[in-house]
C-alpha cells in the first residue's frame, strides 16, 4: 500500500508510508509547498502527494497556509505543518477582458434560446466570427451549451454545428456519406445565412 486513499487505509500504515509521512512533514516544516511541488521534490506522482496531504490535513497535522494562483478556476493549495485555520481563497478581480467575455456569454446564452450556428450567431449579435467562436468554446467548457444538430451550409462546404442552451449530450458529427438520403437532403437544403425560422423548421427543431 504505497499511497493512502482513505483515513482507514492511513490507519493501516506501512513502514514505507510512515517514512513518506515523516519526510512530508519535514519538508513542509522547512518550506510551504503545493501538492505539485511536493510530488516533484519527493519524486512521487501528484496523486500520491495529494493523497498524503489530504490524510494529514484531515488529521490536522498540516493546514492550507495560502493559495497559489494557477488559473482563475483552479488555484493550488499551499500547505504547511500545523493545525492553524485554513486560508480562505479570494479570487482576484476580473480583468476588463474577462468582464467583456462574461457580458458576451450572457448575450450568447440569451441568443441561443433560438438554436444557432456560430455564423448565424455572429451575424445576429453583430460581433466577429472569431470572437463568437471564442465565446462558444468558453460556454462549451462550462457545459452551458451543447451541439443540438449539424447542418451543411452549402453542397461543397463542411458541416456546421447548431448550438443550443443546456447541459445535454452533444449530437455526434456524422460523416455526410454515412447520413441517410433524407438527412443528406435536409442538410443540403439548410443555409446558415437564411432566417433562423427557416433553418430550424427544416431541421425539425
Amino acid at each position: 500500500m504505497g499511497n493512502p486513499r482513505t483515513p482507514e487505509q492511513a490507519s493501516r500504515a506501512t513502514p514505507r508510508m510512515d517514512r513518506r509521512i515523516a519526510r512530508i512533514l519535514e519538508l513542509l516544516s522547512a518550506k510551504q509547498m503545493t501538492a505539485k511541488e511536493l510530488s516533484q521534490t519527493m519524486h512521487v506522482s501528484h496523486d500520491t502527494a495529494r493523497d498524503y496531504l489530504s490524510i494529514l490535513h484531515e488529521q490536522k497535522r498540516v493546514y492550507v497556509a495560502a493559495w497559489q494562483p494557477v488559473d482563475r478556476n483552479k488555484p493550488a493549495r499551499v500547505y504547511s505543518t500545523g493545525s492553524m485555520p485554513d486560508a480562505i481563497y479570494t479570487p482576484a478581480p476580473k480583468s476588463k477582458i474577462e468582464k467583456k467575455a462574461d457580458m458576451w456569454k450572457e448575450k450568447v446564452l440569451a441568443a441561443l434560446l433560438l438554436p444557432s450556428t456560430t455564423y448565424d450567431l455572429a451575424k445576429r449579435l453583430g460581433i466577429s466570427y472569431s470572437y463568437t467562436r471564442f465565446i462558444i468554446y468558453a460556454l462549451k467548457q462550462e457545459d452551458s451549451i451543447h451541439v443540438r444538430a449539424w447542418i451543411l451550409p452549402h453542397p461543397k462546404g463542411s458541416r456546421a454545428a447548431v448550438y443550443a442552451v443546456g447541459n445535454e449530450p452533444s449530437k455526434e458529427r456524422i460523416s455526410f456519406r454515412r447520413m441517410s438520403r433524407e438527412e443528406q437532403r435536409q442538410a443540403r437544403g439548410i443555409k446558415p445565412n437564411t432566417a433562423p425560422k427557416g433553418i430550424f423548421s427544416a431541421l425539425g427543431l
